[in-house]
């Protein structure tokens, strides 16, 4: 939804996202982190998880602080997780992967 061109149905996935991160920031970055690793997701799809990987924990106001607040177990599988896609076979996946990593990821 969140690729949708329909402005309605962007904005709710937005909405969700918003939602989603108030409760369980840590349980959504590591779906993120795991759509982008899955090799079988479209690119788009992979593209727009590392997109918000990067976001969530760089640009948004919101979540400002969650990440160096989540458990260090959870931060390494999600660092780990992303840092494997930079071994994709999809030149697209592994350029995301490297723009969630080159934000504060680390």
């Amino acid at each position: 939804d969140a690729l949708s061109g329909n402005m309605d149905i962007r904005k709710q996935a937005e909405a969700k996202i918003v939602s989603i991160t108030g409760h369980d920031f840590g349980g959504f970055m590591l779906e993120l982190a795991r759509e982008l690793a899955l090799e079988t997701r479209a690119t788009g799809v992979r593209q727009l998880a590392s997109t918000l990987i990067k976001n969530l924990i760089t640009n948004s106001p919101v979540n400002a602080g969650k990440w160096g607040l989540l458990d260090q177990n959870l931060r390494n599988e999600i660092k780990n997780t992303v840092l494997s896609c930079l071994d994709s076979n999809i030149k697209e996946v592994r350029k995301a992967a490297a723009s969630s990593v080159a934000g504060k990821l680390f």
